[in-house]
C-alpha cells in the first residue's frame, strides 16, 4: 500500500511538472498565456506516465547515459504516440499535429520532440527524480496514504469531467453544423459562401421561409453561445485541434470565428 501511495504522489508530482513545462513552452511560443492540458486541473498525465515508465525501465540502466538517452526516447515516443491514438478514436478529434514537421510518424509523434524527451529523461534520472524521491521522503509516512486517495479521488472526478465535456464538444458541433446545413439550404447559399450578414438575405425569401430561416438563426446563435462556453478553454489549450467529423468544416470554421472575437 505504501509503495502504491508513492506512486500516486510521484504520478502528481510528475504530471504537474509537465503540465507546468507544457504551458510555459506554448505560452511563450503562442506570446500568451496557455493552460495546457486535457484534463480541468493542472496536470498532464501523459508526461507522468512517461516519467514513471522511464524511471522504471531506466532505472537499471542509469549509469550508461546513451542508454538512458535511447531507451528514454524510445520509452516516451511510445506514449506519447500511443495517447494520440487514443485521444483520436475516443474523442474523433486530433488534439496535436507534427504533420508539418519533416520526420514524423502519423503527426502523432516527430523526431524533433522525440530528441528532446531523451534528454528530458536523462535530466530525470541523473537530476530530477533524486530530489523528488528525497522531497518527498521528508512527508509523514502515515499521511501519505490519505493523500493519495485524495488525489485517486480528485484524477477520476477531472477524468470524468473532461472527457464528458470533450463528447459534448462534439456533439454540439455536429448539431451545430446541422442547422448550418439547413439554412444553406433554405438561403440558396453556395458551398464557399459564409454564413455572415443572413439578415440580409432575409428580404429575397418569402413570408413562411423567411420565419423559418429566422427560427434557425436562433437556434444558430443559441449552438454557437452554448458550444463556444462549452469549447473555449479546450480551443485554447490545444489552438490546432482538428475535429474529425464528417462534413463539420463550416462549424468548425464559425467556432474559431466566435473565439477569436475579443
Amino acid at each position: 500500500m505504501a509503495v502504491f501511495s508513492e506512486q500516486i504522489l510521484l504520478f502528481t508530482c510528475y504530471a504537474w511538472m509537465g503540465w507546468l513545462c507544457e504551458s510555459i513552452f506554448c505560452s511563450i511560443c503562442a506570446k500568451h498565456w496557455i493552460n495546457r492540458g486535457f484534463l480541468h486541473g493542472p496536470f498532464c498525465p501523459v508526461y507522468a506516465v512517461g516519467a514513471l515508465l522511464s524511471i522504471y525501465f531506466l532505472t537499471p540502466v542509469s549509469e550508461n547515459w546513451l542508454l538512458v538517452f535511447l531507451l528514454g526516447t524510445l520509452i516516451t515516443s511510445t506514449v506519447e504516440y500511443f495517447t494520440g491514438w487514443l485521444l483520436e478514436t475516443l474523442f474523433h478529434a486530433k488534439w496535436w499535429d507534427y504533420s508539418n514537421h519533416r520526420f514524423h510518424l502519423h503527426g502523432r509523434i516527430c523526431l524533433e520532440n522525440c530528441l528532446i524527451f531523451g534528454l528530458m529523461c536523462l535530466f530525470l534520472m541523473e537530476i530530477l527524480h533524486p530530489r523528488v524521491l528525497f522531497l518527498m521522503h521528508m512527508i509523514p509516512s502515515e499521511i501519505i496514504p490519505w493523500i493519495a486517495a485524495l488525489l485517486v479521488v480528485y484524477f477520476a472526478v477531472d477524468t470524468f469531467f473532461s472527457a464528458r465535456n470533450a463528447l459534448r464538444i462534439r456533439g454540439k458541433i455536429e448539431v451545430l453544423q446541422g442547422i448550418l446545413d439547413e439554412i444553406r439550404l433554405q438561403v440558396h447559399l453556395a458551398k464557399d459562401d459564409m454564413i455572415d450578414n443572413l439578415q440580409e438575405r432575409l428580404e429575397a425569401l418569402d413570408n413562411d421561409n423567411r420565419q423559418r430561416v429566422a427560427d434557425l438563426i436562433a437556434r444558430k446563435n443559441t449552438a454557437e453561445k452554448d458550444l463556444s462556453t462549452l469549447s473555449n478553454r479546450i480551443f485554447k489549450a490545444f489552438p490546432k485541434i482538428q475535429m474529425q467529423l464528417p462534413n463539420a468544416r463550416d462549424a468548425l470554421d464559425q467556432l474559431r470565428k466566435i473565439l477569436r472575437r475579443p
